[in-house]
């Protein structure tokens, strides 16, 4: 099939799932056999980087070449030139929509320059005038003055670039002004901007590094925002978080491999890394009802917060995992998310009495066993070694962490770190026989 064709069927596929043309099964199947992960890049995506490159370079050498004289300048002159990037950003926007200049290197790279232009004014007007402030105000205002470059020239970059600043911004207020939840209201000003942008382009690598930024975003915010007022209830919020991305990334079957998923790589890879940490001791210690913070500048009214989240993300995860049962998306989707699910039983048990970690211990062990092996199940059947792979090593790393956990001597850890690694590489290599068979047939 030519470059066209599967252009075309990649954009095609997400709107042929929606209307039910063709199942999600389907459409996986037809995304591996036609590789439209490669069909969904956009051909100029080489003159994208390098004109957002180029734009960093030009910003970063006037800056160079100013900055050697900028004390001798009258304050006339530096507020000129704090202005003059600026301009000459807003000018480039407004010949590029003049011109009908829609070309993706045209948006990203004058949407790059023209944000970091926007932090370059204002720092400098700031520093002429000395007007007193803080990093948290400064990032606030320039990113907020930054959200109209993302809707005017539909920029990817400038849209994660917004979302960074916002983390930074939340990480400032929790550590300096007592609460973060600012974040989340602030953050929902790119959403529409998301959706667009995922309906109109689902399988360009612009919507995959839009959604990476997105998940990675809320993953860090969440972590930031939460006050901690009851400990351990960041074990039930992040498993809820996580069981839904990956159960939402399941849900995109037009796109195939890690990075062109991002919510469900990151809920995958998360999920398994939060499964990992809840196998030992340290999380289950003193968390519950039994041992909630009243001092510490934790304030009462940023704890609904907590407790919000607490309930509405394990339950949409639950509703969602019932979703999946009901149409039988199949065991992947199943076991992320009952993630949720046990978390929240896991929480209560342990908080209701103290002295039950033992059994959430073994619960998560036994859970990221079974992970582990739907996962590799899944990649031997479909013929995915890179999913075969995690899942094997996700077993791996289990019992690793267990033996380097107990009290076990270095003669069988030797053995056994010795047979987990023969039997990865045995079936690697069975596996990849097999595919160049399938392959030469």
């Amino acid at each position: 099939m030519s470059r066209a064709a599967r252009e075309w069927l990649a954009r095609e596929l997400p709107d042929w799932v929606r209307k039910g043309l063709v199942t999600p099964d389907a459409a996986a199947e037809l995304g591996r056999r036609y590789d439209l992960v490669d069909a969904g890049r956009p051909r100029n995506l080489a003159v994208v980087v390098i004109a957002v490159f180029g734009s960093l370079l030009v910003g970063l050498g006037v800056i160079l070449l100013l900055a050697h004289n900028w004390a001798d300048l009258p304050r006339g002159a530096r507020l000129g030139i704090a202005f003059l990037p600026l301009l000459a950003a807003q000018g480039l926007a407004a010949f590029a929509v003049v011109t009908s200049r829609n070309g993706l290197a045209w948006r990203e790279g004058v949407g790059t320059g023209w944000m970091l232009a926007v932090g370059a004014c204002i720092a400098l007007v700031a520093q002429v005038y000395h007007i007193p402030g803080d990093a948290g105000v400064f990032t606030l205002t320039w990113m907020l003055l930054s959200v109209p470059v993302v809707y005017l020239l539909r920029a990817v970059l400038p849209a994660a670039g917004v979302l960074a600043g916002l983390v930074f911004w939340a990480g400032h207020e929790q550590a300096f002004a007592g609460t973060a939840v600012g974040f989340w209201p602030l953050a929902a000003l790119l959403a529409p901007f998301v959706r667009a942008q995922l309906r109109q382009e689902p399988a360009s690598a612009r919507t995959a590094l839009l959604l990476w930024a997105v998940a990675l975003a809320v993953l860090a915010a969440l972590g930031i925002t939460l006050e901690r007022v009851t400990p351990g209830l960041w074990i039930v919020v992040y498993a809820g978080a996580l069981a839904l991305m990956s159960m939402a990334g399941e849900a995109m079957p037009f796109l195939s491999g890690f990075w062109r998923r991002p919510f469900a790589s990151a809920g995958a890879v998360g999920t398994v890394i939060l499964g990992l940490m809840l196998t030992f001791e340290w999380p289950w210690k003193e968390i519950g009802w039994h041992h909630l913070r009243r001092g510490g500048g934790h304030i009462a009214p940023a704890a609904v917060f907590d407790y919000a989240v607490a309930i509405a993300l394990p339950l949409a995860a639950v509703a969602r995992w019932g979703l999946s049962l009901v149409r039988r998306t199949g065991a992947v989707p199943l076991a992320f998310g009952a993630s949720a699910v046990l978390a929240t039983a896991s929480f209560a048990v342990v908080g209701a009495a103290p002295g039950a970690e033992g059994i959430a211990r073994i619960a998560y062990n036994v859970f990221v066993a079974a992970l582990g092996g739907i996962l590799a199940a899944r990649g031997i059947r479909d013929r995915r070694l890179g999913e075969m792979n995690a899942g094997l090593l996700t077993i791996a790393v289990l019992v690793m962490l267990r033996f380097l956990d107990e009290d076990v001597s270095f003669v069988v850890r030797g053995l056994v770190f010795v047979g987990l690694g023969a039997a990865l590489l045995t079936t690697n290599a069975v596996l990849a026989r097999r595919l160049r068979r399938e392959e030469a047939r």
